[in-house]
């Protein structure tokens, strides 16, 4: 099992976690992964993070990199964001939450026309605000399918959701 990130943070995080120590964190970009051809059973990409890519050539760069260090007959498990779901949810979105001198704000749009689905985030935390804008490319469910259909790594009977 090997556990990876693009941000060191993050890397940080996981490697502070008593239950995850013996696992192998590194830091590593989607697009080019730092493992041997056809070396995991499984990969996992969790957290909208195929939505993160902005442009098809990096998504497709990031599809071949999985298939590539999936040995065999290897699962691809991961999650996304569908238009359907800005549309129903996330459309014009705003939540706050505080507890005294901390908390957050989040404003949530959709962009129809380019596709994109944008976070702003506002946190506030022992005195200090930070503003963070999250960006993700919404892509059309049926192109995803006709991407992993071509790099083998789509079985319908396991698709939950679309």
């Amino acid at each position: 099992m090997f556990g990876c990130d693009s941000s060191g943070a993050m890397i940080g995080q996981a490697c502070k976690k008593n239950d995850l120590r013996k696992i192998p964190f590194f830091i590593n970009d989607i697009r080019n992964i730092a493992l041997p051809n056809k070396c995991v059973d499984v990969a996992v990409l969790l957290y909208d993070s195929l939505n993160y890519l902005l442009d098809e050539e990096a998504l497709m760069t990031a599809i071949a990199e999985i298939y590539r260090i999936l040995a065999g007959s290897g699962l691809f498990i991961f999650d996304i964001v569908s238009e359907k779901h800005c549309l129903h949810y996330y459309a014009d979105y705003q939540e706050n939450e505080y507890w005294g001198q901390a908390g957050y704000s989040r404003h949530s749009y959709f962009n129809q026309d380019l596709s994109r689905q944008y976070n702003d985030f506002r946190i506030v935390l022992n005195g200090f605000t930070y503003k963070e804008r999250h960006v993700q490319q919404i892509y059309a469910t049926d192109y995803l399918v006709d991407i992993l259909q071509a790099n083998s790594l789509f079985k319908e009977e396991y698709v939950s959701g679309l």
